[in-house]
């Protein structure tokens, strides 16, 4: 059973925790309990878990606050492969929204994912969805998974850029975005996500990315964030574009995600115990990537 993340804890209550027992121990040492190589006690050194997600530095000053949240037991922890889809995988992160009333238009890509306990297993599918004037279009992929061995105590998500275009053909940019968000209990498309903000009801964190609009080639990755490990819940993330017209203004936001024609790419990423090195891609696009959301007055002259 892991120590409590957050009070009081004693040298007795981390030695027990190390050493998985209750059993009396002499010369209790701060950084033996701290520190490899060194005793614990009069027992010995007992190696601190690598693998579990909140551990001491190993470093002086010890503290026994550093070993808040730690446990011995957690076992170490690796993906599978995930499965790839094959049903409509043209048109994600490849569809057009058009508001030719001056209304919202926005372009999305959502991926969800769904946490088996028992199996260890992540089931997820990819959706692209638009909301416009006309009836919202969406397309999904097929049903993937990908397993996991070990202990999975935290769940993360984002997405990876490579060489990819944000980019407006108008100078509307205060009436647009482009944005990332993610909800640890629901499902987020389109239709839920603000035009011209990084608001999406129901989303639990987001991340406006608008500070890349009008830059070209564009590599960087989106923040982590957290969807949580509960069992049998719809999680998601989505990434898009909107904008937002004006009447008697012919040309308002056009805004667009685009592939460049430098090898471009977009990842979805999960990680897991906030591991860097715990960190797989569910999915990888590499062309035909081509999120459009245009806003306009077709009654201006």
């Amino acid at each position: 059973m892991a120590l409590p993340s957050s009070g009081e804890i004693s040298l007795k209550d981390i030695l027990d925790e190390k050493q998985g027992s209750t059993t009396a121990r002499t010369n209790v040492s701060l950084e033996g309990l701290s520190k490899n190589s060194v005793a614990d006690s009069s027992g010995g050194d007992i190696t601190i878990n690598a693998d579990s997600t909140s551990k001491p530095d190993q470093t002086e000053p010890h503290s026994m606050s550093e070993f808040h949240g730690y446990d011995q037991t957690v076992s170490s922890f690796s993906w599978g492969s995930p499965t790839s889809p094959s049903v409509n995988l043209g048109v994600q992160y490849d569809v057009d929204a058009e508001h030719p009333q001056y209304g919202d238009a926005i372009a999305a890509q959502t991926f969800v994912i769904n946490h088996n306990v028992s199996s260890k297993t992540i089931t997820w599918y990819g959706r692209a969805t638009t909301e416009d004037n006309s009836p919202g279009l969406s397309y999904q992929t097929d049903s993937e998974t990908v397993t996991y061995s070990g202990t999975l105590s935290s769940l993360d998500i984002r997405f990876a850029f490579v060489n990819i275009d944000f980019n407006s053909n108008s100078g509307y940019t205060s009436q647009s975005t482009y944005s990332i968000a993610a909800d640890n209990n629901g499902i987020l498309l389109a239709s839920a996500c603000s035009a011209i903000s990084s608001s999406c009801t129901g989303s639990t964190s987001q991340q406006d990315i608008s500070s890349y609009a009008g830059s070209s080639n564009q590599t960087f990755n989106s923040n982590w964030m957290s969807i949580g490990t509960d069992n049998g819940v719809n999680k998601s993330i989505i990434l898009w574009a909107g904008g937002t017209g004006q009447q008697n203004e012919a040309q308002g936001p056009d805004q667009y995600i685009r592939g460049s024609s430098f090898g471009d790419t977009i990842n979805v990423q999960l990680r897991a115990n906030s591991d860097p090195t715990k960190v797989v891609t569910l999915y990888s696009k590499s062309s035909d990537i081509n999120m459009t959301a245009m806003a306009y007055d077709e009654d201006a002259t």
